[in-house]
């Protein structure tokens, strides 16, 4: 979409400008043919990086595939008001590396995050937020330390995201994967796995067919898809255990190698769990993996 680019080219080096007013701006700074040349120059240098930051799973560019991982999270999210900010380093004085650019794109996912996926924050306040940035890396923002700062800043602090992340309900699976992903990561103190949201399935630890459980339908539709009733299973787990009872599911959560899944076999020093009670173990859970959240998606230096 070359408005969208020409905005968020226009945003990461001028003050903020919605798109109704975009060509009456730009026609207030560029008045002769060279300025125009210039521009359309500048347009043409980054297309290609916004192109990548943009669609990162079709990225010609960056090498870094940490970077690149980053930027896809960041689609996941639906994300695209931090692009200025990414643009204003590619053009600044500075020689970012994009080692430094990932520290930034990592500070950007924080943001988002807390502040949009979970705590519900106006998405527009944000873009305002992006720009300004976007506008001091020409200034006083000189490092990409400098710039994770100051997005930090602007996130919501533990308190409120912690308890917005201890009810939070979604039935989007792409953000419920990369979620569950992100917090296994935390829990999985070796690294072993690094899962993709191609090799996982969603596992409703209540089932969604409530036939078996007899849940009371209130019960059972208020907590199906809160996050604390939710974990991650490949592909043959997950038809294995399905709609099952829990003593049933939890001999597969078992084999399981992800140990988002495999912690759920115990209760507290080494105790099988043996049952899942709804809906007090559901929001145990919750509030259990909202103190991990607060290690994946960090503001505290």
């Amino acid at each position: 979409d070359p408005t969208s680019y020409i905005r968020h080219f226009w945003n990461s080096s001028h003050n903020f400008v919605r798109e109704k007013n975009l060509y009456r701006e730009i026609v207030q700074h560029i008045k002769k043919p060279a300025d125009a040349s210039a521009f359309l120059s500048d347009l043409e240098s980054h297309a290609q990086f916004y192109h990548d930051i943009a669609f990162p799973e079709e990225n010609g560019s960056l090498a870094s595939e940490p970077l690149v991982a980053c930027l896809k999270n960041l689609k996941t999210l639906k994300a695209k008001t931090f692009y200025p900010i990414l643009l204003a380093m590619k053009q600044s004085k500075e020689d970012y590396k994009e080692s430094d650019i990932l520290l930034v794109a990592t500070a950007i996912e924080t943001y988002v995050f807390r502040n949009f996926t979970i705590c519900g924050k106006v998405a527009n306040i944000g873009e305002r937020v992006f720009a300004k940035i976007a506008l001091r890396i020409y200034d006083d923002l000189t490092s990409a330390s400098a710039i994770c700062t100051e997005i930090k800043r602007a996130a919501v602090q533990d308190a409120e995201f912690t308890a917005a992340f201890e009810v939070w309900s979604s039935t989007n699976k792409d953000i419920i994967r990369y979620i569950l992903r992100k917090l296994n990561w935390v829990l999985d103190s070796n690294h072993e796995l690094n899962l993709n949201n191609n090799e996982v399935h969603i596992e409703h630890i209540m089932p969604i067919d409530n036939s078996k459980w007899n849940i009371p339908e209130e019960l059972h539709s208020e907590y199906l898809w809160r996050l604390g009733n939710l974990t991650l299973l490949s592909g043959k787990l997950n038809v294995q255990a399905s709609n099952e009872v829990f003593s049933t599911k939890v001999s597969e959560y078992s084999k399981s190698k992800v140990e988002l899944t495999h912690s759920l076999c115990s209760i507290t020093e080494g105790t099988s769990r043996t049952t899942w009670n709804v809906p007090d173990d559901i929001e145990a859970r919750q509030k259990f993996l909202a103190q991990k959240a607060l290690a994946c998606w960090p503001v505290a230096e």
